[in-house]
């Protein structure tokens, strides 16, 4: 249990870079992307890499 009284079950992965946020933040070609590699292990070009690593910083600094 934590100071408030939760379990860690109810609070666990509740701040990830999901695939939903990344649909939201992603440009559509970016986030296809991303799902190949996820998928069918097709490798990421840098270029990818870097817009996905933008939007992830962003995302965890807001």
């Amino acid at each position: 249990m934590t100071e408030n009284n939760q379990s860690v079950a109810e609070y666990f992965g509740c701040n990830v870079f999901s695939d939903t946020i990344m649909r939201a933040r992603l440009p559509k070609n970016i986030y296809k992307s991303v799902m190949k590699t996820k998928k069918f292990g097709v490798p990421l070009e840098q270029s990818v890499a870097d817009v996905v690593a933008n939007a992830m910083k962003d995302w965890a600094v807001e």
